[in-house]
């Protein structure tokens, strides 16, 4: 679970920071208290629209804002993490976020949902019982797909872009690992990932809207590595080509550090001394003022109504599957002895189109059940009634569309081709994935 804030704040006093400020009430109502500080610092107020937006000159904050999420709902933190990225004034402050969400896949915001999942596993993992689901999230900020769980931290630093440093900031955290003397030590590679020992243990993220840069990334304590990698990986075989960013795969591994009571003994890092390495970490870099730390609690996240709107859109179709890239299927079957290709085409989340490339015999002959001519018929039936239709949905649509050939004076032949054209085509072609939240 996420630290006590009391311990932190104590711990940096005891370290010799005396200005520190601790909120521990309902962060957006403003009944916050403070326990350790001269006058506490004033709470942000909601939905602040900075007017210096197109000011440029270099930011000099004084205060770092450390907030945690006491929610495991990936939906609600990304949605929380978004409005206070947007609303905070970064001309005067940094802000820091820690949150944990419960097990979940997250892909970003221009990447296509079927390269980078591989949506039969996952089927098959949620429908295992006494385990949890898996979530799918589509996050606002571009890179690769992450899998979390509990056993992993995750953490943002939002500034002003001219003070903006992805480099810095992935050494800071590098740093701070390096302070709870983690095992095989802490470097930062060229993509700016996190690594020990050569394995990445954080991966990165990025936004820069107007004069705000979020840099939010990934901590790996004992999550399950397993699932992390047999989950993350598209299916080959449904042969889509998509203009959408393409994951970068590395080895990873969990955070080992020397157990304080048991010497010669490794365990896992815990995000309680993780979250408060870095923010001695940052404290020591930067050097502010004040240190301001505010629980935001689930309750309190849920009744904010710009958390409240970005989390039904990110839970809504038009984010999830609106979003996903273009994209064109290459489809091969072998359908009552003819070689067909197909090439679907995909904008928007939407078919836009089937294109019937080729109906051939294959060299040798063969005892064709269905003329070419009514097999064309069909197909371009087929065609039209996926076209237009969500790619999501198209497994439900094309089966509904099949079961109908069962009608008139063929049909004995029709049925025959409808079973053909699902097992050749839907079944092996059209894998669902569902709304986020859902069951893929």
């Amino acid at each position: 679970m996420l630290p006590a804030l009391s311990s932190i704040a104590r711990g940096l006093r005891r370290a010799g920071h005396p200005a520190v400020t601790l909120r521990v009430a309902a962060f957006y109502s403003g009944d916050a208290a403070a326990t350790a500080t001269t006058t506490p610092a004033a709470a942000p107020k909601p939905n602040v629209v900075p007017d210096e937006y197109y000011n440029l000159e270099k930011a000099t904050p004084d205060t770092l804002n450390v907030f945690y999420l006491e929610s495991t709902d990936p939906f609600l933190n990304l949605a929380t993490e978004e409005w206070l990225f947007r609303s905070l004034d970064v001309t005067k402050t940094r802000v820091l976020m820690f949150y944990q969400n419960r097990p979940c896949i997250v892909v970003g915001r221009n990447q296509n949902l079927w390269t980078e999942l591989n949506p039969r596993r996952l089927a098959h993992l949620n429908g295992l019982p006494g385990r949890e689901p898996i979530a799918l999230v589509r996050r606002r900020s571009g890179g690769g797909s992450v899998f979390h769980d509990l056993g992993n931290t995750n953490w943002s630093l939002v500034s002003h872009r001219t003070i903006f440093d992805k480099a810095e900031t992935a050494n800071i955290i590098a740093g701070a690992l390096n302070r709870l003397d983690v095992v095989d030590g802490a470097s930062t590679s060229a993509r700016q990932d996190v690594l020990v020992g050569g394995d990445k243990v954080s991966g990165a993220a990025y936004s820069i809207i107007r004069d705000r840069a979020l840099h939010h990334a990934t901590m790996l304590l004992s999550a399950d590595l397993n699932m992390l990698r047999g989950t993350l990986s598209g299916e080959a075989e449904l042969n889509i080509t998509s203009r959408g960013v393409k994951s970068v795969s590395s080895p990873v591994r969990n955070l080992r550090v020397p157990a304080k009571d048991q010497p010669g003994e490794l365990v896992a890092l815990q995000a309680m001394d993780f979250s408060k390495a870095v923010v001695e970490e940052l404290r020591a870099f930067f050097e502010p003022k004040d240190v301001v730390f505010t629980h935001m609690p689930e309750a309190t996240m849920r009744i904010i109504p710009d958390v409240i709107k970005n989390y039904e859109e990110l839970r809504s179709w038009d984010w999830f599957h609106g979003q996903n890239p273009n994209f064109e299927q290459a489809i091969r079957a072998d359908v009552g002895g003819w070689e067909l290709s197909l090439r679907l085409k995909s904008e928007r989340g939407l078919i836009v189109g089937i294109e019937i490339e080729s109906c051939s015999a294959p060299p040798l002959p063969v005892e064709h059940p269905i003329s070419q001519e009514a097999l064309l018929i069909r197909l371009h039936g087929f065609c039209e009634a996926l076209t237009g239709q969500r790619y999501n949905e198209a497994h439900g649509v094309a089966s509904r569309h099949l079961e109908r050939f069962g009608s008139g004076a063929d049909a004995s032949g029709a049925f025959s081709l409808g079973r053909a054209l699902q097992e050749a085509i839907v079944d092996r072609y059209f894998v669902p994935i569902g709304l986020p939240g859902d069951a893929p």
